[in-house]
C-alpha cells in the first residue's frame, strides 16, 4: 500500500469532522483536538464527507468541558428529565439545548424513536427485543442497556420498525 493511501485510509478511519477552506480541507481529530491543513482531490474529500453522513446527523451538545459535536450514531438513548434533555456517549453525559419531541422530529429519519414520554432510542443500536411485565416490550440495546416501551408507544413503536424492514 502506497503511503498517499494509507494516509486517505487513516482520514477516514480517524477524522471526525471536515471542512472545506477554498483548495485545503481542515481536518479536526476527535480524540485529541488537533487540526491540520492537507491537500485532498475532491473525488477524495467527497469520499470522506460520504463516510462521515454514514455516521447520521451531526448534533449540537454541552459537557461539562463545553460544547460538542457529535454523530447521532453514537447515541444510543436520548432522555429528558423536565427541562433537561440528555444522551450519554462514552461515559459522558451531553446537554442538548432542544426539547425531547425537536430531536424526535430531527432524528426520526435516523433511526430514533420514542418509546416512552421521556425517552427516545436509536434503532440502529436494538440488539434483541423481548416481552417484558405489564405487556411492555424490553429492548436490549448494544452498549448493554436494557430499555422498556410503555405500552402507550407500542403501537407507534411496531409501526415505525415495520416501516424501516429491509424488503
Amino acid at each position: 500500500m502506497s503511503q498517499n493511501t494509507s494516509f486517505k485510509q487513516r482520514l477516514l478511519n480517524q477524522f471526525k469532522v471536515l471542512t472545506t477552506i477554498a483548495s485545503h480541507h481542515l481536518v479536526v481529530n476527535e480524540s485529541s483536538d488537533t487540526f491540520s491543513l492537507h491537500d485532498l482531490s475532491e473525488s477524495e474529500a467527497a469520499r470522506i464527507f460520504k463516510a462521515n453522513e454514514e455516521k447520521g446527523l451531526l448534533l449540537q451538545g454541552k459537557t461539562s468541558l463545553g460544547n460538542v459535536r457529535l454523530f447521532s450514531d453514537d447515541v444510543h438513548v436520548i432522555e429528558s428529565f423536565g427541562n433537561l434533555v440528555l444522551a450519554t456517549i462514552k461515559g459522558k453525559e451531553v446537554r442538548f439545548d432542544l426539547k425531547l419531541f425537536e430531536l424526535e422530529e430531527q432524528l426520526s429519519d435516523y433511526g430514533f424513536v420514542r418509546v416512552s414520554k421521556s425517552m427516545i432510542v436509536n434503532t440502529r443500536h436494538i440488539e434483541a427485543v423481548s416481552s417484558s411485565f405489564n405487556a411492555k416490550l424490553r429492548l436490549h440495546l448494544s452498549n448493554g442497556e436494557f430499555v422498556d416501551v410503555n405500552r402507550s408507544y407500542l403501537k407507534t413503536f411496531k409501526s415505525y420498525m415495520k416501516e424501516r424492514e429491509p424488503s
